[in-house]
């Protein structure tokens, strides 16, 4: 089993979270990071589909899913209040496949960034959550990383600031 992606999701407001989960493992591992946002993504959806379908099995996971469902307070881009005065995104968007990926995979390669009581959002027990709050969030996201078979560079993980 050879991981070879990680899917980072994550809502426009979080958007500086997101990139700082990718920059994190692009950075610190072999794997690829592909960012999904609030219904945007790096690619089109034919080959985002393709790429999910070929990735995501239970017998043979080929990727780990990173979703920020409460942002980091010091990350760059992060829209604490929504843009406009407008009402703040639904985590809609993202909530099918966060459940899609949370039922095709173990539970082993799947993330959430989040606090349960701010995120509103159900999430398995059984997958890990790490807190934006807690300062040493990036060593408990590559000790996962790690356990589902990610090859993680522990001194880049350190070194990436953020």
């Amino acid at each position: 089993m050879t991981i070879e992606s990680a899917f980072v999701l994550c809502q426009h407001e979080h958007l500086g979270s997101g990139a700082l989960i990718g920059k994190l493992i692009y950075e610190a591992t072999t794997i690829d990071p592909l960012l999904i946002f609030g219904g945007a993504r790096q690619l089109h959806e034919a080959d985002l589909m393709y790429t999910v379908e070929t990735r995501v099995t239970l017998e043979n996971p080929r990727c780990v899913v990173v979703a920020v469902l409460a942002p980091f307070e010091s990350a760059p881009f992060e829209q604490h209040q929504p843009a406009n005065g407008g009402p703040a995104s639904t985590f809609a968007d993202i909530a099918f496949l966060l459940g899609y990926l949370q039922g095709r995979l173990p539970k082993s390669h799947v993330f959430v960034i989040g606090d349960d009581p701010e995120s509103g959002f159900w999430i398995d027990p059984q997958i890990r959550a790490i807190s934006p709050r807690d300062p040493d969030w990036r060593l408990k996201l590559s000790e996962g990383l790690k356990e589902a078979g990610v090859d993680v560079d522990r001194g880049r993980v350190l070194d990436t600031g953020g």
